[in-house]
């Protein structure tokens, strides 16, 4: 999740802090929510600037049944370029699809699936 809160500094202005972290409590006081991470940071829902859904399952076993399938993408240039999956494969928490003409594209980029 991203985050972003305003405070005052020491000088008496005000500051924006922001971060990224993991949710590990949530805790319900009276009217409202505190949500703390594992760095210890609480958060108030208000400060919440964007939350990311964990990925449930296996992605890679999920993604390889786009093999013998059409995929369309785009291009450097914003041009849609098509091509048959022959394999899958991940890196460092990414998927990537690899066509029969050897193009490797993130399939996070794919816009369509035949």
């Amino acid at each position: 999740m991203k985050w972003h809160k305003i405070e005052e500094s020491e000088s008496g202005d005000m500051e924006i802090l922001e971060g990224a972290g993991k949710i590990t409590g949530i805790k319900f006081t009276g009217e409202t929510v505190e949500f703390t991470l594992e760095d210890g940071t609480i958060l108030l829902p208000e400060n919440i600037s964007e939350l990311k859904s964990p990925q449930v399952g296996n992605s890679l076993v999920e993604a390889s049944n786009l093999i013998g399938k059409s995929v369309t993408w785009l291009g450097e240039n914003e041009e849609q370029l098509s091509s048959i999956v022959s394999s899958v494969s991940q890196k460092d928490g990414e998927i990537y699809i690899h066509t029969k003409d050897s193009q490797k594209i993130k399939a996070s980029d794919l816009v369509t699936i035949e």
